[in-house]
């Protein structure tokens, strides 16, 4: 023992066990014999000290029991935290009495486990993990029914369907997801069959059936106008999209591409949503 740090240190004893003394550097020794106890470390990394006391050793955290014989009982729900964030530094000045929440936001520790979440969210090994977790989950009969349950309550708030309409026919959006779930859907067996299942899960909801249908008729039931691809000019004004595609012999998606940009001409006319 470094006797520059014995004079250094200020000495308290201890109030629960009347034959020990406590350094305010973290140190204990026993008064009657002089003697200074070695801790060990637990698997959370923190100094453990056994004390005897009437015939019975109880093992203590030392920077617990250097807080209680220098600063008084620590109270109910309350932590000993390590500003350092070092667990076997246990100094008084290093220590102070926290709640749960504070302990956890310490900014160093917080520091540290952003950076080791970043690692651990950058690895290959993390994401495997969590698609075999959900494949698992989504095999699980109680899950299924608990997510139907939610998706229901989902689909029953106000402004649900006009939202998910206004995404999932943003032009970016489509064009993205069309992108991404076509290659999954060719390389992936699994994923395709996951899509069947969502798909036929989604269209026995009667509530799905019937947006989905108003969204069709108001798509498709859309005025639009006939022109000419050489002059420019207006041949026919048809009130909806159907009646076009019906009278000119083409269908009507392909009106519609030609109306959004995504093809030049359909059955030799330019057409245009009024």
């Amino acid at each position: 023992m470094d006797n520059t740090n014995v004079i250094q240190s200020n000495w308290k004893q201890s109030a629960f066990f009347p034959n020990h003394e406590v350094s305010d550097l973290g140190e204990i020794r026993n008064t009657k014999t002089g003697k200074y106890l070695k801790p060990h470390t637990n698997k959370g990394g923190y100094k453990v000290v056994g004390i005897r006391k009437d015939g019975k050793r109880y093992f203590t955290q030392v920077h617990r029991l250097v807080w209680e014989t220098f600063m008084g009982e620590i109270p109910d729900g309350m932590q000993i935290d390590h500003i350092n964030t070092v667990r076997d530094d246990n100094r008084l000045e290093n220590l102070r009495v926290v709640t749960p929440k504070q302990n956890a936001q310490n900014p160093i520790t917080y520091q540290r486990k952003c950076k080791e979440g970043q690692r651990k969210h950058e690895s290959e090994d993390f994401h495997e993990t969590c698609r075999i977790a959900a494949r698992k989950r989504s095999q699980d009969p109680v899950w299924k029914e608990r997510n139907r349950e939610a998706l229901k309550r989902t689909r029953e708030t106000e402004g649900y369907w006009e939202n998910f309409y206004a995404v999932v026919h943003d032009e970016n959006y489509r064009k993205k997801m069309s992108e991404t779930l076509k290659e999954k859907y060719r390389n992936d067996a699994e994923f395709k069959q996951r899509w069947r299942d969502a798909m036929d899960i989604l269209w026995k909801d009667p509530e799905f059936r019937r947006k989905n249908r108003e969204h069709i008729r108001k798509s498709f039931g859309r005025a639009v106008q006939q022109i000419d691809m050489e002059t420019g000019e207006v041949i026919r004004e048809w009130e909806c999209v159907s009646d076009a595609a019906k009278e000119v012999g083409t269908d009507v998606s392909s009106i519609c591409k030609v109306c959004r940009g995504k093809q030049n001409y359909s059955k030799g006319y330019k057409w245009k949503y009024v």
